[in-house]
């Protein structure tokens, strides 16, 4: 996931930052790329939904992006998620209630990695400018 990811977001990727985030009761949270800002938090991730362990991969991204969004440390400072995601060959085959369960409850913009790819370089692209430009504190382990 990580290698098509980083051909989709391309030269988008110098931006971002690895690791970990803080989350719910300060423990820390592993995310594939993130951007705090002075504004906001931006998380992007993936997932394959065409793999036999797409739903155990779909709970485990939710509950990722959950535990992020529920850390008290950064009132007002909203998280905003992106998330592409793999599909069957032929398109979304039975894998339309993981993407809408990660649209939902992770409230994430979502888009397909092979058909939508410019796409989510724009939406990540208008969410940099959203959360502003990195925040004075320290990141998480510094």
């Amino acid at each position: 996931m990580d290698g098509v990811l980083n051909n989709v977001l391309g030269s988008l990727g110098e931006r971002l930052e690895r690791g970990l985030v803080d989350g719910f009761g300060g423990r820390p949270v592993p995310v594939r790329r993130f951007k705090q800002g002075n504004r906001g938090l931006l998380l992007i991730d993936a997932v394959n939904l065409a793999a036999a362990s797409a739903e155990g991969q779909t709970d485990a991204l939710v509950s990722r992006i959950q535990r992020v969004r529920a850390r008290q440390d950064q009132p007002g400072r909203p998280v905003m998620a992106v998330v592409g995601y793999l599909a069957s060959p032929a398109g979304l085959n039975g894998e339309r209630a993981l993407l809408e369960w990660i649209q939902q409850k992770a409230e994430a913009s979502t888009f397909d990695l092979l058909r939508e790819g410019a796409q989510l370089g724009d939406r990540v692209h208008a969410a940099l400018a959203e959360v502003g430009q990195p925040s004075a504190q320290p990141r998480l382990g510094e």
